[in-house]
């Protein structure tokens, strides 16, 4: 008998998990809210790598800004949004 190891166990049980649906309405809404707290650098730059798919490379060479900058802004950007949008807030009520 073969022994299953842990890890296989948990993803095949995983996807027989019911995901809540998400409401899309909703998460743009809060997306859009949350872009908005954020400064015009920081949503500059999730924007263009992440909506306009921008690598960072293309943005420095564009803007002539270092990568690293870009990538702070980024980061100082998603830490904001971690804080003020919630996942569950996105979820239908069914």
């Amino acid at each position: 008998m073969k022994k299953k190891n842990s890890y296989t166990e948990k993803i095949s049980d995983f996807q027989y998990l019911k995901m809540p649906s998400i409401d899309d309405d909703i998460f743009y809404q809060k997306l859009h809210w949350g872009l908005n707290q954020l400064s015009p650098n920081q949503q500059m730059v999730f924007i263009a790598t992440e909506l306009d798919g921008y690598s960072f490379d293309e943005l420095s060479q564009e803007l002539n800004i270092p990568v690293g900058t870009l990538l702070s802004w980024k980061h100082r950007g998603v830490q904001k949004l971690k804080k003020l949008i919630r996942p569950e807030e996105f979820y239908q009520q069914n």
